[in-house]
């Protein structure tokens, strides 16, 4: 039999891949622009040694050409994870959804955006969602939620007895939280952070 803890920390897990492959997608589209222009210039300099008759020149340009074009297309290229991750963020919306069913009136998780971790504390966006109504069309292609912007995704929720227990499975290990512990922000800090979402 499942308890509401296992259906909480299963829930979080697939958020966690969601806010990572949601990293990545933005990551790998940042950086096509300029892989796009080095190829171009590597391509007009490969050109022109080809034209010049350079051997020299067409090996080193050929080379550069090869590895800037491979950083786009090849089997680890910006394209390859960018296709993967829309892909593996289908799958992972698929398993969420059913595991939402499992979630309790006694405890009502909520999913929020938090834009900065710092020493000086935590700031959570402005809007957050209900993970119970959570629907599929609040995360978009790229896995992001209309928080506005956001570093981390947080899901957060107070326990049957009404406390918030930072160490509980479905939150120890979200990367928002290892963030402020790694900034020095102790447990009271962030329980009076969280208990102003939750």
């Amino acid at each position: 039999m499942r308890t509401i803890d296992d259906v909480l920390e299963d829930i979080s897990h697939e958020l966690k891949l969601i806010d990572i492959k949601r990293r990545m997608i933005a990551e790998t589209t940042a950086r096509l622009p300029w892989l796009y222009i080095a190829t171009a210039v590597l391509g007009f300099f490969l050109l022109g040694s080809i034209l010049s008759l350079s051997i020299f020149f067409i090996f080193i340009f050929g080379s550069l050409f090869s590895g800037a074009l491979a950083n786009i297309v090849g089997p680890l290229g910006a394209l390859t994870a960018r296709k993967r991750a829309y892909r593996e963020l289908a799958d992972i919306k698929e398993r969420l959804f059913p595991k939402l069913l499992g979630l309790t009136p006694e405890v009502s998780p909520v999913l929020v955006g938090i834009s900065h971790v710092g020493k000086d504390g935590v700031r959570f966006t402005e809007r957050k969602v209900s993970v119970a109504a959570l629907r599929e069309e609040d995360i978009d292609v790229r896995g992001a939620m209309a928080f506005g912007y956001y570093k981390y995704l947080a899901f957060l929720f107070r326990t049957p007895a009404g406390t918030i227990d930072l160490k509980h499975p479905a939150i120890r290990q979200q990367y928002w939280l290892a963030e402020a512990r790694r900034r020095g922000l102790g447990p009271d800090a962030l329980s009076r952070a969280v208990a102003e979402v939750v």
